[in-house]
């Protein structure tokens, strides 16, 4: 029910063209494009198994019985501890491009 929408999300967001950097970026680095060659690549990734979720769960539950943390129930429910339920990568052509699109997601991410 989510992947699919959280897919396409994805997609919109990178299919966008990214507004070129007007100034010079903390890398000092210079921006060309985007142009079509240089949109990235959005690559689907499976759900994450219910199995895998309830491993991550109970290593969730034994890390925090190591820390013996002062408020453990600001962890609590461990459930919501597994961020990553959907997924996918992002494939740029360099470290630029990288950068790039990474800026233009912290500024606009929520849209």
């Amino acid at each position: 029910l989510l992947n699919h929408a959280f897919q396409q999300a994805v997609r919109a967001a990178f299919e966008s063209p990214v507004p070129l950097q007007s100034e010079p970026s903390l890398l000092d680095a210079t921006f060309h494009g985007p142009t079509r060659a240089d949109a990235p690549r959005v690559l689907s990734a499976p759900i994450k198994t219910q199995a895998r979720m309830i491993e991550k769960v109970k290593s969730y539950a034994e890390e925090l019985e190591r820390q013996e943390e002062e408020h453990p129930e600001q962890f609590l429910p461990l459930t919501a501890q597994i961020l990553d339920p959907v997924r996918c990568s992002v494939v740029c052509s360099d470290s630029a491009a990288i950068l790039q699109h990474a800026l233009w997601l912290i500024e606009h991410g929520a849209e």
